[in-house]
């Protein structure tokens, strides 16, 4: 109905995210904002994680890792002591998850353990996200792969990341399985493999319209 807050923020937020796939930061940002008070005013805590977990990647993208990182503790605020009951939260948790293992890969070491007290918990809820919601498991097993890359288990990641290529083509979901191909073609050592994944994520990206980040990296929204 007219003045609904909650419908609001869904409109705001939605916006938000398509201006972020456009690369237009500010404007994304100021509309991602207005949905996290628009959410908070109507006690909504699934749309206001998803609108801060959208802020987190605007900062991440832009460079502003200390606000991406207090935009990404107000998600994990909002999720990790609750059950993932709506399949509206995969906003929340995609977008938190590629804030912290960004953030966690470029880190000197200094908040290395601040950071995994967040994506422990953060990837033990996404993980049952995924099991009750299917759309979650290609995301799920991206960011779990990415951990476990970051963490040592290159084996385990790459597992994750070919499970995670054959859940996005069951599902008929393009764009989470160029992403998956794009990790496994920027991690391996192996050259063929390398030009063969990222080949067949640049198609996808191609026909899709994604748009790259100013470092030439796919941005994951």
């Amino acid at each position: 109905r007219y003045g609904d807050t909650q419908a609001q923020g869904f409109g705001l937020r939605g916006q938000a995210m398509n201006l972020l796939i456009l690369g237009e930061w500010d404007e994304a940002e100021q509309l991602a904002q207005a949905a996290v008070s628009r959410y908070a005013a109507s006690n909504d805590q699934i749309g206001e994680a998803d609108a801060w977990g959208l802020m987190a990647l605007i900062n991440l993208r832009q460079q502003r890792y200390r606000r991406a990182l207090v935009n990404a503790e107000q998600v994990i605020k909002l999720v990790t002591d609750r059950a993932p009951t709506s399949y509206n939260l995969i906003i929340a948790y995609y977008a938190t998850a590629e804030t912290l293992l960004t953030l966690y890969e470029r880190d000197n070491g200094s908040e290395d353990d601040k950071l995994k007290t967040f994506i422990v918990p953060l990837l033990t809820v996404f993980r049952s996200y995924a099991r009750r919601f299917s759309i979650g498991k290609p995301r799920h097993r991206l960011y779990l792969g990415r951990w476990y890359w970051l963490t040592g288990k290159h084996n385990q990641a790459k597992k994750l990341w070919h499970e995670g290529i054959k859940a996005a083509d069951q599902l008929n979901m393009p764009y989470d399985k160029a992403l998956l191909q794009y990790e496994l073609g920027i991690r391996t050592d192996d050259e063929q493999e390398k030009q063969t994944f990222l080949h067949q994520a640049t198609q996808i990206f191609d026909t899709l319209g994604a748009k790259m980040d100013r470092d030439g990296e796919i941005t994951a929204v």
